[in-house]
């Protein structure tokens, strides 16, 4: 794709435009980068704009045959057959239904479609005007097994090129409540944030298979299963690094930290940023009175670290809620004590 590339965030306004201005999005990017969830976002917009519930159906099109969509009937009576739906698709709107993977589809299989797509029909049964469509697929480049789709089908779509943004996917991971260790991680070392499929290679990181691994270690201490689950979602390459990052986690002590003021040793940015998470999680777990009577010791630590580190101490205390939105509460409330003059002043360059 030769587009201008835009992240979850960008996209999500421009493909709602896109559909109430009864045209169809496509929407390009590599696996795993949430294509699909951009599907589900847009759905809850519309909500919002139309004060009302939207349906949402997901349409997978490599798994479809011609005869899913419609089943013909013998009517014996006028000595003619005809065409009925099967049920899975709206007839009447509002609802936004996410055709999935569509370049994967073989071309018997794209023709009802795009007919559907692009006609709002199949056959002669139509879809209502506020049935919305949107498309998705991989690239040529993503070692993907597309199929080329013909260049005036190409031409009657709106076409997006999605990429991963990190700084948007982890406020997300935070408002969703996904494990500390991987969105720690992920944001110390953002070079394994989204990587490209490789020949050969079954898994490997994505934000996607982020969220899966955030899924399945949750409690989960053991080293060994933790290697086991982190090469089986994110790959073997990068599974050596990220216990690294755990068990370094692990042998920090937060409350001591807080307790004394001082840092522990730390070889690199990605252990200081390591500390820094360390800090702020514990700090986000304690009450009003006993970050008071921590604040001198919290204002020394942030005193002692780098520039564009004291920046990330207090991004750090921001929390997010599911739809995105920043809770600046706690972080106010630190801010606001008369030891965190410092921190305030500071505190514009992070929220303006």
């Amino acid at each position: 794709m030769d587009g201008i590339k835009l992240n979850f965030k960008e996209l999500v306004p421009l493909v709602v435009r896109t559909i109430l201005a009864g045209r169809v999005p496509a929407i390009w990017g590599p696996p795993g980068i949430g294509k699909s969830a951009l599907g589900r976002k847009v759905r809850d917009v519309l909500e919002e704009k139309l004060k009302q519930p939207v349906g949402f159906y997901i349409l997978d099109a490599p798994l479809l045959q011609p005869f899913d969509y419609t089943v013909a009937v013998p009517d014996h009576s006028s000595q003619s057959v005809k065409l009925y739906r099967t049920g899975f698709l709206p007839e009447k709107g509002p609802a936004v239904v996410l055709v999935e993977d569509l370049p994967h589809a073989k071309p018997y299989q794209v023709i009802p479609l795009m007919q559907i797509v692009l006609d709002h029909r199949i056959g002669p049964l139509k879809f209502s005007d506020d049935v919305y469509f949107i498309i998705t697929g991989n690239r040529e480049e993503d070692l993907a097994n597309v199929n080329p789709l013909p260049s005036p089908l190409y031409n009657r779509l709106v076409h997006f090129d999605m990429t991963a943004d990190l700084d948007v996917w982890r406020e997300w991971a935070k408002g969703n409540g996904l494990d500390n260790r991987v969105v720690g991680f992920v944001y110390a070392f953002p070079q394994h944030f989204c990587e490209l499929p490789k020949e050969g290679v079954k898994a490997w990181a994505t934000p996607r298979s982020w969220h899966m691994l955030s899924d399945v270690i949750k409690d989960v201490e053991d080293e060994t299963t933790l290697r086991q689950l982190a090469s089986a979602t994110v790959g073997s390459a990068v599974t050596s690094v990220f216990l690294s990052w755990v068990k370094y986690l692990q042998d920090l002590d937060p409350r001591e930290i807080l307790k004394t003021g001082e840092l522990p040793r730390y070889k690199d940015r990605q252990h200081l940023f390591a500390i820094v998470t360390a800090v702020t999680t514990e700090i986000k777990k304690m009450k009003k009175e006993e970050i008071k009577k921590s604040i001198t010791n919290i204002v020394k630590i942030w005193n002692y670290l780098e520039g564009d580190y004291k920046v990330t101490f207090l991004k750090e205390l921001i929390e997010y809620k599911k739809d995105g939105q920043m809770d600046t509460t706690l972080l106010a409330y630190i801010v606001g004590l008369p030891e965190a003059k410092g921190m305030a002043k500071c505190i514009q360059d992070l929220i303006g």
